[in-house]
């Protein structure tokens, strides 16, 4: 009986889940090598062979080498003894695509091959005849969609004659093409088909039907120890739709549920002592610890989370409470864990709502992706139109995770949950990401407010949602607004507290003139508005006007630019690229009461998240360790209030990222000579208010 489990051949560059005789340890060998060799390198083709406790992994999986020709299939000790040895045939691959035809231009097209599907590799698009590594910027990785090998890409934009192309993990080597047209007639005389191609594949190898199909896999169940272990009744339930439909069910109850699996991803389930539902959804492989505690489902009935990242997900971009839109996908993963403690890796797939339609499908893998306590960490980059790596940073909520997916000083903040599972509702998901809602917070996007679902009867006022803008930060002004389209003999309304939000209730089809004041700050916010009667009505009133004594703003903003603003100051050697909707305070020296000044310059960036202002100091005069964490940036200190959010950590890197401070220019009037002293007529307002007030004169100079 030979010691493993294969054919006399194998496919070149195909991988191969070979099992064995024996009990080798997991720091045992195995692979191909040549024909009476040794020990060859360690490459895809021989490894160790893994696993957990004192037993390797059985079966393992091996590509064969890429060259066809004679080899041996090896297992080799640790000590450099060989264990066993199989001979071997490598016979070329029956590999291709299958036709394509004509697409239209600029249009997003999808096909089929047979192939390796290697991780690295890549299908692309190129003009016919240029180098194996001069490629449209529409690629994907056939390892994301090895199960059906099946994907779209983008068709370039010009007319003309082109290659389908599958590329090396180097980009050095073309493995096989096919030619298609795009926006011209294109007849493809070659007959060949995937199907075609399995069928010489298998008849080189003269592998018997399922050869390459994983072995059964044996599974184990078991409940938390923290509640009985009595037997119970078990079921697991395939999930996957290439699996057989039938569920697992056994005839007897078992304290530890255990039987031999098709391998794939199961919903597993059964219900302990006091009615308590246990259900989770796993994945069994081959080569896994495939012993799984199901956990009890918690009592808002959410699916319990699964034992490893291992399998689809879905990355849910969440707007903040200000922002009057829905909930997004942004991205789908496909990621790879073997246990609960293994690596994890994987691929993403761009949806349009992260980068629009140049980037919609886009496909890759991460470029790290760590689990750090709690603290799930994944890093990729997309490319244009962001160029920047993006980061995803997760914590645990519910059976998925909840953090913000950041490029450079941008973020956003998204849910993260388990492919084929309804996400919790938006609500639920803003209440996770951003904390409770505002008090006077409407939902204008739920159906509920639609004209086809509710008609305001004679009478009836809605809900309306007034906001001041960003560029005022965090001050609020005193609202009220007069009806003009109807004569009344009073205002609609007015409010006496200075608030950044007000939510009312006004007429439908109403024209209201609003107006928002804060004297103290001398702002004026003005602007018509109507009531739409199907709902929707949260409105932002714009700056009227800005009291200011000075030629120019003190502070520097940043708006309307997602890749941030460049800021130098050359007074005080300040130069940072600020972020989106952040604002910078101008610079200053401090000074003692005897006139001793401060060796480097100190300034305040800020912004309002949610309704709550934002702060990081640079060069702070007093700073205690408990009010947060500092970073050195040379010979300076950037210092950020602790429990401020996500959202204060995203703009603290984006600021550290870009900040300089040189030499300043000691004769500059913004920073003061040591004997002269420049008063202010501040009206009696609060120097902090009278720098919030002006945050939006300027977009950054």
């Amino acid at each position: 009986m030979p010691f493993f489990d294969i054919g006399p051949k194998a496919e070149a560059g195909h991988t191969y889940s070979i099992s064995y005789r024996g009990s080798p340890r997991p720091d045992y060998y195995a692979g191909f090598t040549l024909r009476g060799e040794r020990k060859p390198s360690v490459g895809p083709s021989f490894g160790v062979i893994g696993g957990a406790g004192d037993l390797g992994n059985n079966p393992f999986s091996r590509a064969a080498p890429i060259e066809p020709g004679e080899y041996d299939l090896v297992m080799i000790a640790d000590d450099g003894t060989i264990i066993a040895r199989q001979p071997i045939e490598v016979v070329a691959a029956s590999n291709g695509f299958d036709a394509i035809g004509s697409v239209e231009p600029a249009t997003r097209f999808e096909f089929t091959w047979r192939g390796p599907n290697q991780v690295g590799q890549r299908i692309v698009v190129a003009r016919p005849g240029a180098a194996s590594d001069d490629y449209f910027e529409s690629w994907g990785y056939p390892f994301s969609n090895r199960k059906t090998q099946r994907m779209g890409l983008k068709a370039p934009a010009e007319t003309g004659i082109y290659e389908l192309r599958y590329i090396s993990g180097n980009q050095r080597e073309i493995l096989f093409s096919r030619q298609f047209g795009v926006g011209v007639p294109f007849e493809d005389a070659d007959l060949t088909n995937t199907a075609d191609l399995a069928a010489q594949a298998a008849a080189a190898t003269q592998a018997l039907s399922g050869q390459d199909a994983m072995p059964m896999v044996r599974a184990t169940f078991r409940i938390p120890d923290n509640f009985p272990q009595i037997p119970l009744w078990w079921s697991a339930v395939p999930l996957d739709p290439d699996m057989s439909p039938e569920a697992w069910s056994p005839t007897s109850e078992m304290v530890v549920g255990e039987g031999q699996f098709e391998p794939g991803r199961y919903r597993v389930s059964t219900t302990g002592p006091g009615e308590v539902n246990f259900s989770a959804e796993v994945e069994i492989y081959p080569g896994r610890n495939n012993d799984f505690i199901i956990p009890p489902v918690d009592e808002s009935d959410d699916e319990a989370s699964a034992t490893t990242f291992g399998g689809p997900w879905q990355i849910i971009g969440v707007p903040p409470y200000q922002v009057q839109a829905g909930a997004d996908q942004l991205l789908t993963l496909a990621l790879e864990q073997s246990h609960s403690d293994g690596a994890i890796s994987g691929s993403w797939t761009a949806g349009e709502k992260l980068a629009g339609p140049q980037a919609a499908g886009r496909e890759g893998t991460f470029t790290t992706a760590t689990l750090e306590g709690e603290v799930l960490r994944m890093t990729f980059t997309v490319g244009e139109p962001i160029p920047a790596p993006m980061t995803l940073h997760l914590t645990p909520y519910g059976i998925g995770y909840a953090g913000a997916l950041s490029s450079g000083a941008t973020g956003i903040s998204v849910v993260m949950w388990p492919g084929g599972h309804v996400p919790p509702s938006l609500s639920e998901m803003r209440a996770a990401v951003h904390g409770p809602a505002p008090s006077d917070f409407v939902d204008m996007t739920k159906p509920g407010s639609s004209a086809q679902s509710h008609v305001p009867a004679e009478g009836e006022t809605i809900p309306v949602r007034l906001r001041a803008p960003l560029e005022i930060g965090d001050l609020g002004v005193q609202w009220s607004a007069v009806r003009t389209d109807v004569r009344e003999m009073d205002v609609a309304f007015a409010s006496n507290d200075l608030l950044p939000t007000f939510t009312t209730r006004l007429a439908p089809s109403g024209t209201y003139e609003v107006e928002g004041v804060n004297e103290a700050a001398g702002i004026r916010l003005a602007g018509t508005v109507t009531i739409n009667p199907a709902g929707g009505n949260d409105f932002e009133i714009p700056v009227a006007g800005i009291a200011s004594n000075d030629e120019e703003a003190p502070a520097f903003h940043c708006a309307d630019s997602p890749a941030g603003c460049p800021v130098n100051h050359a007074a005080s050697g300040i130069s940072l690229i600020l972020p989106n909707n952040w604002s910078m305070s101008d610079p200053i020296v401090y000074e003692t009461a005897s006139g001793a000044r401060a060796d480097l310059p100190t300034s305040t960036f800020f912004t309002e998240d949610l309704g709550k202002a934002i702060r990081v100091e640079l060069n702070p005069r007093q700073w205690l360790r408990s009010n947060g964490p500092c970073r050195s940036i040379g010979d300076n200190q950037l210092c950020m209030f602790k429990g401020q959010g996500m959202g204060a950590e995203i703009g603290f890197e984006g600021i550290a990222s870009s900040l300089q401070v040189s030499a300043s220019e000691p004769d500059n009037a913004a920073v003061a000579d040591s004997d002269t002293t420049i008063r202010v007529d501040l009206g009696g307002r609060n120097p902090e208010s009278v720098l919030r007030a002006l945050f939006g004169k300027k977009s950054g100079k």
